[in-house]
């Protein structure tokens, strides 16, 4: 009598403890399946933001004076970039902003994007904050930022490196200049026409101001090909050639190339925000 009674006892706890191990286990079940869906949907943003970014930098590098103008006004808008570069066509959608104003370090200037995907509970109000000159970024928004800095100094220094070719080339031509001249000597500017009214063809034509070497004979007369003559942004190398207002008969003569960076012109409420400066490189005659 009393192992059945024992017995009757068990069976009622022996169910109750396979109930209790089922709900376990289905909720262990529910917890992985939540725990993956969000890996999944974390690797999805991952992936995608990654995208995005790849796709920014791509459309920037192709486009070099789009990319950065000279003037930062005159930018591509965030539509256009995200239109070319294909960002509009990824999925989910991501949404693509630039700071309303460029930055600078070690005088090279540069952009600031910020790419992200808003949350979907709340509203998005992520953005750029011009007071603190930071971005705003909604809580719950997967954000990534992209700048601009390394493309740009790869540039400014490929751009030096640009001028000071046509530095030499220039150089190269007063010693040719003077070496092929009869009656030259060492008081003799080269770099110059003696008569800037009749130019003629072996010289060099007067440039009182930083002129666009494109808009010159210079290249022609140089034997030089484009790429010589542009910088990294694709905008023409400028020449300068007036002699000092005192002793400009006398040597050593010299003429200017330089470069003007993006960011040079840059203005905030009229005041310019002198990012990085025009870069020029003097050509002296050998002596």
């Amino acid at each position: 009598m009393k192992s059945r009674r024992v017995g009757g006892y068990a069976l009622p706890w022996l169910i109750l403890g396979i109930a209790v191990a089922a709900v376990s286990i289905n909720y262990l079940i529910i917890q992985w399946i939540d725990a993956k869906a969000t890996s999944l949907q974390d690797g999805q943003t991952s992936r995608v933001l990654a995208e995005a970014s790849s796709r920014l930098e791509n459309w920037y590098i192709s486009r070099p004076s789009a990319g950065e103008p000279s003037q930062f006004a005159n930018a591509a808008t965030v539509e256009t970039i995200s239109r070319e570069s294909g960002i509009d066509q990824l999925q989910p959608k991501v949404r693509l902003a630039r700071a309303a104003r460029r930055f600078s370090a070690n005088s090279v200037a540069y952009s600031r994007f910020l790419l992200w995907l808003p949350p979907s509970a709340v509203q998005d109000a992520t953005g750029w904050d011009a007071t603190a000159n930071a971005w705003a970024i909604t809580n719950g928004a997967v954000s990534m930022e992209f700048n601009t800095l390394s493309i740009q100094m790869e540039r400014y220094a490929r751009s030096l490196k640009t001028t000071q070719m046509l530095a030499k080339a220039l150089e190269n031509w007063f010693e040719w200049q003077r070496r092929s001249d009869p009656a030259g000597d060492i008081g003799t500017n080269y770099f110059r026409a003696r008569d800037c009214v009749n130019v003629k063809t072996f010289e060099l034509e007067c440039l009182s101001a930083f002129t666009d070497v494109s808009t010159t004979s210079v290249a022609e007369k140089l034997g030089l090909t484009k790429p010589t003559l542009t910088d990294a942004w694709q905008r023409p190398l400028q020449l300068e050639n007036m002699p000092p207002e005192v002793g400009a008969d006398l040597p050593p003569f010299a003429m200017r190339v330089r470069f003007v960076p993006p960011g040079s012109e840059d203005q905030i409420n009229g005041s310019n925000l002198n990012l990085t400066m025009p870069v020029v490189v003097t050509v002296l005659q050998r002596l």
